[in-house]
């Protein structure tokens, strides 16, 4: 009978904390690990939202959105910032609505790496601002 009321009791106190938690009016009052604030994230806008993918080929693949004004060669330093020099990078936008000529919600550019720096040809087909 302990058992079943301890486990009634958490059930309880789990729930009181989900619901205490989904009624936060900002969302950087949860936090992902206690030390960091959530940021919200801006949704793509009908023009495109701008990300760079960094990747190790047929290793790893990271994509982060970036600012509007961000331009390729931003791309390329955070990159190299983060992850060195034997990494590929990628630039691209993604679309809330189809974009305007490839009718894809993505679309990216040819990818470049610390021997080739970007150029023109590294940027997506349907341009969100590169």
């Amino acid at each position: 009978m302990k058992r079943i009321t301890l486990a009634l009791s958490v059930v309880a106190i789990l729930a009181t904390t989900s619901v205490a938690m989904s009624q936060s009016t900002s969302p950087s009052a949860i936090t992902a690990t206690g030390f960091e604030k959530v940021i919200p994230v801006t949704p793509a806008s009908p023009d495109g939202q701008k990300a760079c993918s960094v990747y190790a080929p047929n290793a790893w693949r990271t994509t982060t959105t970036v600012p509007v004004a961000w331009a390729l060669s931003d791309c390329d330093a955070f990159a190299h910032a983060l992850y060195g020099g034997n990494i590929w990078i990628q630039a691209f936008c993604f679309w809330s609505k189809d974009a305007p000529s490839t009718k894809s919600k993505m679309t990216g550019g040819k990818p470049w790496n610390l021997v080739t720096p970007p150029s023109s040809a590294n940027v997506p087909d349907d341009n969100c601002g590169w």
